[in-house]
């Protein structure tokens, strides 16, 4: 992935020591990204790591 997003720190807890994996779901494969606090971001394989990472990354601010 040559211009790839770099994932960024838990956005609750600010943690960088944050995990990616897959796991097994009634239509495939889901892959995610998750923090030792809980916060995780899960979606189809079909989307995609860079897409993964986009949404892990996105921060909302109010």
């Amino acid at each position: 992935m040559g211009d790839a997003e770099k994932l960024l720190p838990c956005p609750f807890c600010g943690s960088e020591d944050i995990r990616m994996g897959s796991t097994g779901c009634s239509i495939g494969v889901d892959i995610y990204i998750k923090c030792n606090c809980g916060a995780k971001v899960q979606i189809c394989e079909e989307y995609g790591e860079e897409e993964l990472i986009k949404r892990w990354n996105r921060r909302i601010w109010k």
